[in-house]
């Protein structure tokens, strides 16, 4: 599911993001200009939003971008980030309340990101996942792998994210970004899928609990 609620706070960034490639002179727009204009921008309108930060690298012929403290596999992904090219440049994305900063970091300040905390915790079930932070679940994804269209040779899932009630933006984002981490496990990184998000359910661990048992 590609967000459009938050879309300003996608296009807000890849606007700094082009700037900083045009900047430092380097050849990404020649080369690989989908990295930055199509996969980063897809990246940035499914999770860009008040509160989310990403760690982003880039380079003469590639562009990655992390999101951090959703889960343990994104966040770490920045220490593989730190030696790609010599002359990478390494910045923090900050969408905040007001809009998106970029702040420029060295490669030892980069590498430092991957330490940053993580409050979430994901459970399997036979159906999906369950989703927790700080020990407490706050939702759970039903996940259902569908019959492959005849033009697709990756399989399909279809998931359905249900929150509980009163889950901040942030979690959403983290929480969606579980879903797809776990759609990769059962398939593959080339696997079609779309993600719903239910009404929220209850007011209380135990209701959301009793919902998924």
């Amino acid at each position: 599911m590609i967000s459009t609620k938050w879309s300003e706070y996608a296009q807000a960034a890849l606007r700094q993001m082009v700037d900083v490639v045009k900047q430092h002179r380097l050849e990404l727009l020649q080369r690989y200009p989908d990295d930055l204009m199509i996969s980063d921008l897809v990246y940035l309108k499914r999770y860009a939003r008040p509160g989310v930060v990403f760690a982003w690298c880039v380079g003469d012929s590639h562009s990655h971008l992390t999101m951090l403290g959703f889960t343990k596999a994104d966040t770490e992904l920045v220490s593989a980030l730190t030696n790609l090219a010599n002359n990478d440049r390494f910045f923090r994305i900050r969408c905040l309340s007001d809009g998106v900063v970029l702040d420029a970091l060295s490669r030892e300040q980069f590498s430092a990101l991957a330490t940053t905390p993580v409050p979430y915790q994901v459970k399997n079930t036979t159906e999906g996942i369950t989703f927790w932070r700080h020990d407490e679940p706050i939702g759970a994804a039903l996940i259902r792998r569908l019959l492959p269209e005849p033009q697709h040779t990756n399989a399909s899932y279809e998931a359905i994210i249900t929150p509980k009630y009163g889950v901040t933006e942030v979690d959403l984002a983290a929480f969606e970004a579980a879903t797809c981490r776990r759609i990769h496990e059962l398939g593959s990184l080339f696997a079609f899928y779309n993600i719903t998000v239910a009404p929220p359910v209850g007011s209380t661990a135990t209701k959301l609990e009793e919902a998924y048992a």
